[in-house]
């Protein structure tokens, strides 16, 4: 049986099959978060703060689709599919919905109404989109080299710590990965947050600061 995505995908249609991109995903969720959290800040602008929301929540929404290997023919279809890329419900969908409108008029006519409680609506749907995409599961061969690391920390084994060759003479490399698609580049993130949140010191010192290390 076809899939939801499946369905809308072809010739004429508003998706089109295209395999995921791990470095592409990570730099639209990059963008994503970082416009949010500019978008949070109550010094800015009013149509500034909605300009990063909107951007931040495309950005985000874009992501899923091409982690399910669909590329969007459109800005709006990827609202429109939120329920079956993130499994997210009209609570998010129609105010993101609302919102492009809103950006469409002011982006094409001139006229950008909006106000604190639409810009407040927008960056909480922005969150929910945020959260669902950072529960997506790894893919492809970086994605399961940093699952298997991700289970041996919380297991609280100490795993290698030094960047593989690509980056600079190491201890192990990442078996067929080139140095475009290393994993280093997506892994101190990750360590950083774990070195906050798990009791044991699983990453030591000198992973989290050492400047070998490419981070986002």
């Amino acid at each position: 049986m076809s899939s939801p995505l499946e369905n809308l995908s072809g010739p004429g249609k508003s998706l089109r099959k295209e395999a995921a991109d791990t470095k592409e995903f990570q730099g639209l969720k990059r963008s994503g978060l970082a416009r949010l959290s500019d978008a949070e800040k109550p010094g800015l602008s009013m149509e500034g703060r909605f300009d990063l929301a909107y951007n931040a929540a495309h950005a985000l929404c874009l992501a899923a689709p091409r982690w399910h290997g669909y590329r969007p023919g459109n800005r709006y279809i990827v609202f429109q599919v939120l329920p079956h890329t993130l499994g997210l419900g009209p609570e998010v969908w129609r105010v993101l919905d609302k919102c492009h409108n809103i950006r469409n008029q002011g982006e094409y006519e001139g006229d950008l109404n909006v106000d604190d409680q639409l810009v407040t609506d927008l960056i909480g749907a922005c969150r929910a989109v945020a959260i669902a995409v950072n529960a997506l599961k790894p893919q492809g061969e970086a994605w399961r080299w940093m699952a298997r690391e991700d289970s041996a920390m919380q297991r609280g084994e100490v795993v290698p710590s030094t960047p593989c060759g690509n980056c600079k003479p190491a201890r192990y490399r990442h078996n067929g990965i080139q140095p475009d698609g290393c994993v280093c580049n997506f892994l101190l993130p990750r360590r950083s947050a774990m070195a906050m949140t798990t009791a044991t010191s699983v990453v030591t010192s000198d992973r989290i600061n050492n400047p070998g290390w490419v981070g986002f």
